[in-house]
């Protein structure tokens, strides 16, 4: 989908987080179809970086940070409506926090909101969401012994700090229409 420049409004910024397989790029779709914005899922700028530096290295981290706060500096400065931007974000991953601070400051500045939305489900949902055939086509983790690892060794459930609009949905317990319209009640408080 293109952006283009909307010229009386501000951005929206949404940022949907949480573990890998809780739907974050599947509610995003769904958002896009709904609100017509565009997404920065996860995996365009990975997929970018990863032939090139190896994965979690401070060389591929610097150069995706980069690139995710170009393309959001753009977009805030075009005014476009808004941002869906997906991301297995962390508060307890080293540059995270600083990484939502510098998103916060560039759509603020611009008049924009940043709005956080998380998304958690069990652990063994998420196993069994992590196997489905789609997400390989994105190069998304698909190995359940994987999820267990990475579950084990960063806490995807922590929830955001004070002073940023979050909002947390359990994507195992609702429909993923239900999430959808629950996230899009959110947005329109902003």
């Amino acid at each position: 989908m293109t952006t283009e420049p909307n010229q009386q409004a501000a951005m929206k910024h949404i940022f949907l987080y949480g573990p890998p397989g809780v739907g974050k790029l599947t509610v995003a779709k769904g958002l896009e179809k709904r609100l017509g914005y565009s997404i920065l899922h996860n995996h365009l700028t990975v997929d970018a970086v990863s032939p090139f530096f190896e994965f979690g290295s401070p060389v591929f981290m610097k150069l995706i940070r980069k690139f995710r706060l170009d393309i959001i500096s753009e977009l805030a400065d075009n005014k476009v409506s808004g941002l869906l931007q997906t991301s297995c974000f962390s508060v307890d991953r080293p540059g995270s926090l600083e990484h939502i601070y510098d998103i916060k400051k560039i759509v603020e500045d611009a008049g924009g909101q940043v709005f956080c939305i998380q998304l958690i489900a069990d652990p063994s949902v998420l196993a069994t969401r992590v196997i489905q055939p789609d997400r390989a086509n994105h190069g998304k983790l698909t190995s359940p012994d994987k999820l267990e690892e990475a579950l084990a060794e960063i806490d995807f459930f922590a929830p955001m700090p004070s002073g940023l609009h979050t909002k947390t949905v359990r994507s195992s317990v609702l429909s993923i229409e239900e999430t959808i319209k629950e996230v899009v009640q959110c947005i329109a408080k902003l």
